[in-house]
């Protein structure tokens, strides 16, 4: 006979694993269950994840049995496992401590330059306007702005490495220092693991080596300010032709409306513009602002061979800080210049930025239209770097691109009646994390918080 199973979703991993019923008893079995059979199981700690049910988002509660949470009673609980909010909270304060020990390496263009792009509500030649990060600004609002950066001079680096080290040999009194495994290392080598690697692989050895670092962050103010200072503007620009997804893309990387979507044949942006997201975060008794944004890049199925390099150019000089990478968006069935795709790939590598190829909306062309374009994106990735790898669908070329195809919505077949979920965000977002530089790698790791299951 056949034994029966509850289906559970790992979000952090994208993983489906089934629970055999006669294997486990209460929800605490469930998670043990699930993190061991993992493909990512060697360095898991169940302990770090809560179960809840995707419908309503209820966390169970570990010490029930499957009865006593109606889970038996439920033909299809649909079932999450998820990381829990006060470990990403580590990894966050870790991320912008890493950001700021690096920040001197990461090229600034303190001056914007007045260009001929006419951008609706961003005053491009006002360097004076300031980011507003007063305390009754709502969490997560749009801005359009124009900061101007203020960059920290090799003194405050030295302070903030020395009152780390301070507060590494004198821990704060009457607060417990975190107890640690005898594997673990020392607080140096805790910043250490955010490595891109570690950050893309295993967010689990992340976890338990921070433990001490984030608590010795958080008990200083001083400290913790110097880092909230250093966090600048992040960069992501998203390009392709009209209406093949690119919003929709930005908004399942956020899992949130960051970007305006417009329906129909006449949807489009028609002006370059960055989308601002201003946010705040609590960690402790203290309030952290921070902003990131994704430019569009409209109009660019008309960039040529000789105004590639200029365009991305304005793009640059309108920022405070390096563009992390460059996305680029077409969907089954729509016309994709490869020749203009080479060109963007061209400049990408000559300005060492790292490119992402999508194929996005995978499952709303036919399985061919599908395979062609990725087949087209390898090839054309290819004329400048070598294949690395291919992992959960998605194909590597080094430090040079990637592509994968997504589906940003939930959709369903209107002939068919077949659903499809939401699929491939988890894996893009993980894939350029492991393959940009390590400074890089912090910035992003930040946009990555912002998508709750990964």
């Amino acid at each position: 006979m056949t034994d029966k199973t509850i289906k559970v979703f790992f979000e952090q991993f994208g993983e489906t694993v089934y629970v055999p019923m006669s294997l486990v008893s209460t929800i605490e079995d469930v998670i043990k269950y699930v993190c061991q059979t993992s493909l990512r199981s060697m360095d898991i700690d169940y302990n770090n994840y809560y179960l809840a049910s995707k419908k309503n988002d209820e966390m169970l509660d570990n010490n029930k049995t499957l009865e006593e949470a109606n889970i038996l009673a439920i033909d299809d609980p649909d079932l999450r496992l998820s990381l829990k909010k006060a470990i990403r909270e580590r990894l966050r304060m870790v991320a912008l401590k890493k950001l700021s020990e690096n920040q001197d390496k990461i090229g600034i263009n303190p001056q914007t330059q007045p260009d001929d792009i006419q951008c609706k509500n961003i005053d491009f030649n006002n360097a004076t306007s300031t980011f507003d990060c007063s305390e009754g600004t709502n969490s997560n609002e749009l801005m359009f702005n124009d900061e101007k950066s203020a960059v920290l001079n090799k003194s405050e680096y030295t302070s903030i490495s020395e009152n780390l080290e301070t507060n590494n040999s004198n821990p704060s009194p009457g607060l417990p220092t975190p107890s640690l495994p005898a594997q673990d290392v020392s607080s140096k080598d805790a910043v250490n693991v955010l490595q891109k690697e570690d950050l893309a692989h295993n967010y689990q050895k992340v976890q338990k080596k921070i433990k001490e670092i984030s608590e010795k962050i958080t008990r200083d103010p001083v400290l913790r300010q110097k880092i909230v200072e250093r966090f600048n503007e992040i960069n992501i620009v998203v390009c392709g032709s009209p209406r093949v997804g690119k919003s929709t893309l930005i908004n399942a990387i956020c899992q949130q409306n960051l970007a305006k979507t417009h329906p129909g044949l006449h949807s489009c942006t028609n002006i370059t513009s960055p989308y601002y997201l201003k946010g705040n975060t609590t960690v402790g008794d203290e309030n952290i602002n921070y902003q990131y944004n994704f430019w569009d890049t409209p109009g660019f199925e008309n960039w040529d061979h000789a105004g590639m390099p200029t365009c991305l150019e304005r793009i640059k000089q309108k920022i405070k800080s390096d563009i992390i990478c460059i996305i680029y968006c077409t969907s089954p069935g729509s016309f994709a210049n490869l020749r203009q795709l080479d060109w963007l790939l061209e400049e990408c590598k000559k300005l060492h930025i790292f490119c992402a190829l999508v194929c996005t909306n995978k499952w709303k062309g036919f399985k061919e239209q599908r395979e062609a374009v990725m087949r087209d994106f390898q090839e054309t990735l290819e004329k400048y770097h070598t294949k690395t790898r291919e992992e959960n669908g998605t194909i590597y070329f080094g430090n040079m691109g990637l592509c994968t195809s997504v589906n940003s919505l939930p959709i369903k077949d209107e002939e068919t009646h077949r659903e499809y979920k939401q699929s491939g965000i988890n894996e893009l977002i993980s894939g350029i994390m492991q393959s940009i530089d390590m400074v890089k790698a912090a910035q992003w790791f930040m946009v990555a918080f912002e998508n709750e299951p990964f």
